[in-house]
């Protein structure tokens, strides 16, 4: 097997929002890779200056990473809603399109990579197109009026899709994409979470699942034990994230963050030193799930 054939193929998709994000779970992922890892990387408002300074964060992993960057439109996506106003995040929908690859890893750009990388890479795929996590029924979700108002069965396993194995053959041979698309185009509503929605209606519940340990959610107001850390990787879920703004007063998980985001270029950054009307904009979006997670942090607290 040639090294090409034996590295991993790591896709992901990211806007100015969550570049500490990306930072974060690409750094994170190499230091615990026992393979080269090729990083299929998409965005559509990143400078060269954020393509240096992404180069920079890896540097230290040279002899086990390399990097292929992609910049893409929203176009293909025009009839479908967004997410925060980005449609950057259907190119998901179209990786095995994009890419001439056998499988590509998907990761969110939110995640600290707890383990290697290789052992969720080389999950057999078997028939189907994609192997995701699955913690929940449909019938479970905060988007389930939505999910059982198109026909989805209240006791299917919902599928999360921060961490998708795509098998590009199946996926293509099933018509995963043009199914999509066509998901988007005729229903004209917003989804929920937005392509992960899609999928789901997509998919019906017709995937693999990865080992439940491969995945550990963070929401907001859940403060991981520093102390422990699981081989796992780690999803901060919902809003806000911990690098976003204020993200050191807000987000419970703020310690285990800081803990990782240490050997990029920004380890030393707070929510506030880059401050722009873009973050402010997004805090005003989100304000409502900001006040809903503090809220629920102290009722935590309280029964704690």
């Amino acid at each position: 097997m040639t090294e090409a054939e034996n590295s991993i193929n790591v896709a992901l998709v990211c806007d100015k929002n969550m570049e500490i994000g990306l930072h974060l779970t690409i750094v994170s992922m190499l230091r615990r890779a026992s393979r080269k890892v090729h990083i299929h990387f998409f965005h559509e408002d990143f400078t060269e200056q954020d393509i240096k300074k992404l180069e920079l964060s890896i540097q230290s992993y040279k002899d086990k990473a390399e990097l292929s960057v992609f910049k893409i439109n929203e176009n293909k996506f025009s009839n479908a809603s967004g997410w925060f106003g980005k449609k950057i995040v259907y190119i998901r929908l179209s990786l095995p399109d994009i890419l001439p690859l056998k499988r590509v890893l998907y990761l969110d750009c939110d995640l600290i990579v707890n383990m290697d990388v290789a052992k969720l890479y080389d999950t057999a795929t078997d028939t189907y197109a994609a192997v995701a996590h699955s913690d929940t029924k449909v019938g479970e979700t905060w988007e389930k009026d939505f999910l059982l108002k198109r026909g989805m069965n209240a006791e299917i396993p919902y599928m999360t899709t921060g961490v998708l194995l795509v098998d590009c053959e199946n996926w293509k041979e099933q018509k995963i994409t043009e199914r999509c698309l066509k998901v988007v185009e005729n229903d004209k509503d917003y989804f929920p979470t937005a392509d992960q929605t899609v999928l789901n209606l997509v998919f019906e519940g017709n995937y693999k699942t990865f080992a439940d340990y491969f995945q550990t959610s963070i929401p907001p107001y859940e403060k991981p034990d520093l102390t422990e850390l699981k081989e796992t990787i780690y999803h901060f879920i919902m809003v806000p994230k911990p690098w976003e703004l204020f993200g050191e007063f807000f987000h419970a998980g703020y310690g285990l963050y800081k803990q990782e985001i240490k050997g990029t270029l920004f380890e030393n950054t707070n929510s506030w030193n880059s401050f722009s009307f873009g973050k402010l904009w997004r805090l005003i979006r989100t304000a409502k799930m900001y006040f809903k997670m503090t809220k629920t942090r102290l009722k935590k607290r309280r029964k704690n």
